[in-house]
C-alpha cells in the first residue's frame, strides 16, 4: 500500500467526481468499501456514530472539507483548522472498543504551486476493516447512542442494525475465522503432503541395551530386524489410511451411479 501524497490528492481537488475519490483512496489505503464527503468535523457523538459504522460495514474512509451536492457535483471549501488526532481519540474512547482501528491523514495546501488550493485544508479519517472483531459495538450511552447499539452505513448514512444487519456481520466473523481451504490442490499433492507428515514421525523404538545394540549390529549381515512401532505413533498408518480413502471412495462413486 502506498501513502497518499498531497500532489496526488490534489489533482483530484481539481478535478473532483467521486470515482476520481474513491479509486485514489482505495490505491492508497485499500479496499475499503464506503466514502463519504463532510463539510466539517461533526459532534463526537456522530464522529462515534460514523466510526462504528464504518468498521461494521467494510471499513471506508471520510473527507472533511469537501461537500458532494445532490447533483453529484463538490463544494471544495477546506477546513478552517486541522482536527488534532488526539483530541478526536478522547472524544470518542469511550464509545468505541479498543480492538477498532482508526487513523486521520492531514493535507494542507500552503504553497503557491497548489494555486487552485492554497491556504486550503483537508483531512481524511480512515476506518480500517477487521472483520474478526465484529461486530462494533457502542460501549457508552450518549445522548442520541447508547451503550450496546451497533450501526452499520446504508448509503452515506450511518444509521442503527436491524437483526438482519446483525446476522450479516456474525456469519461475516464466522466466515472470516475459518482457515481457508485450497481448492485447487490436485489428489497427488495432498497425498504427498500426507507422506511428508508421515515421514517426519519416528516409527521405531530405539534400542537402548547392550544386547539390543549387538544384535541390531549384527542384522545387517543375517538380513533379520525387528521394529517396533511407538506408542504415540498414528494406529492408522499411511497405507491403511490410504486403504480406508479407497473404501470410501469406491461407496461414493456407488451413490453417483445409483447402484
Amino acid at each position: 500500500m502506498q501513502l497518499l501524497n498531497k500532489d496526488e490528492l490534489y489533482e483530484i481537488l481539481t478535478n473532483p467526481t467521486r470515482e476520481n475519490f474513491r479509486v485514489l483512496l482505495q490505491n492508497h489505503l485499500g479496499e475499503e468499501d464506503y466514502l463519504d464527503f463532510k463539510k466539517e468535523w461533526p459532534d463526537k457523538e456522530k464522529e462515534a456514530r460514523h466510526i462504528l459504522a464504518m468498521a461494521n460495514s467494510g471499513g471506508g474512509c471520510i473527507v472533511f472539507g469537501v461537500t458532494q451536492n445532490e447533483d453529484g457535483t463538490f463544494d471544495i471549501s477546506g477546513l478552517d483548522k486541522f482536527k488534532d488526532a488526539a483530541n478526536l481519540r478522547n472524544e470518542v474512547k469511550g464509545y468505541l472498543p479498543a480492538s477498532l482501528s482508526y487513523y486521520i491523514k492531514d493535507f494542507s495546501y500552503d504553497n503557491s504551486e497548489y494555486d487552485k488550493m492554497i491556504g486550503k485544508k483537508f483531512q481524511i479519517l480512515i476506518v480500517e476493516d477487521k472483520p474478526l472483531d465484529l461486530p462494533y459495538v457502542c460501549c457508552k450511552d450518549g445522548e442520541k447512542i447508547k451503550d450496546g447499539d451497533i450501526f452499520i452505513r446504508k448509503g452515506t448514512e450511518s444509521e442503527k442494525a436491524n437483526n438482519y444487519d446483525i446476522d450479516k456481520l456474525v456469519v461475516r466473523k464466522i466466515r472470516e475465522t475459518k482457515i481457508p481451504r485450497n481448492i485447487n490442490l490436485s489428489l497427488e499433492k495432498h497425498l504427498e503432503q500426507l507422506k511428508t507428515l508421515y515421514s517426519e514421525l519416528t516409527y521405531t523404538t530405539s534400542e537402548n541395551s547392550l544386547v539390543d545394540g549387538v544384535f541390531k549390529g549384527l542384522s545387517k549381515y543375517f538380513g533379520t530386524s525387528t521394529t517396533h512401532k511407538k506408542n504415540c505413533y498414528p494406529k492408522e498408518d499411511y497405507d491403511a489410511f490410504v486403504l480406508r480413502m479407497l473404501d470410501k471412495k469406491k461407496k461414493r462413486i456407488e451413490e453417483e451411479l445409483d447402484i
